[in-house]
């Protein structure tokens, strides 16, 4: 008990402060006893979305102290020709999320989202974006479920930064006993050498909580295709600039026909199975 609590308080930053989420449908996940997590949806059309055209769902796990209200409808809203449905997640401990806040249930958390999604929007591209913390949500979702694609923003390979926080501060025994009491949800190294789909990756190049050569090495276990984004001089938090936005938004082209194309020749494998 004192090892997770203490792995949660140094890595999660929970929050309940009340944010309005306008626009938005809010579906409670029920954890177990007294514990949830919270969808934040949000419905976009694009403005020439064809009536056929399949929709996509696009899951977003944000960081540490992100929070699913504060969730924009990007990437979908940039595909003028699309349309479908954005749902952010907050985890227990989390705006009005009930719970606290703890490493220890991420694999429910992940399996309640994917058992929602499937329920909901069975025939859409599912494609799952993480930010910082959420990027190891991500990558247990899409290796134990169905999905189409993958994106990063500054994934950290967690057990690396425990590894060198804890050495620093108590040596390697300290770093081992607390790596011993992470669940294999958090191993993001194992986890991504079973990620097949596209991954698009945005990467902050002065990176000062996740530095960029730890993320490298996770980046590096990918075992599908993938292309990144570099925000030159950027920080950890710093939004992507204006003069990335054109480079951005062709490799956001290349990810949705990438994901497509995984997804179409998935289904025929499933066909002829």
């Amino acid at each position: 008990m004192i090892r997770a609590t203490l792995l949660d308080r140094l890595v999660l930053q929970p929050n309940r402060d009340p944010l309005e989420a306008e626009g938005a449908e809010r579906i409670e996940l029920p954890l177990g006893p007294k514990r949830s997590a919270q969808l934040w949806v949000r419905r976009v059309s694009g403005p020439r979305a064809a009536a056929d055209a399949r929709p996509i769902v696009v899951l977003k796990y944000p960081g540490t102290s992100g929070r699913a209200e504060q969730a924009g409808p990007q990437p979908l809203s940039l595909w003028p020709d699309r349309s479908g449905i954005v749902a952010a997640v907050n985890p227990p401990g989390y705006g009005r999320a009930a719970g606290r806040a703890t490493l220890r249930d991420g694999r429910r958390l992940v399996d309640a989202v994917a058992a929602e999604t499937a329920r909901r929007w069975p025939d859409a591209l599912v494609l799952v974006w993480g930010n910082s913390l959420g990027s190891l949500r991500t990558l247990d979702h899409a290796s134990r479920h169905p999905v189409d694609g993958i994106s990063l923003r500054n994934p950290p390979p967690l057990e690396r930064l425990i590894e060198r926080g804890a050495e620093r501060r108590g040596g390697r025994w300290l770093a081992g006993w607390l790596l011993a009491g992470l669940g294999p949800e958090w191993h993001s190294l194992a986890l991504a050498e079973r990620v097949k789909v596209p991954a698009l990756v945005i990467q902050s190049e002065r990176d000062s909580i996740v530095p960029k050569p730890l993320q490298d090495e996770l980046l590096a276990r990918l075992a599908g295709p993938q292309r990144r984004l570099l925000l030159a001089g950027a920080d950890h938090a710093d939004p992507i600039p204006e003069a990335a936005w054109p480079e951005l938004q062709s490799l956001l082209a290349w990810w949705l026909a990438s994901c497509e194309q995984a997804s179409s020749e998935q289904a025929s494998c499933d066909r002829s199975s």
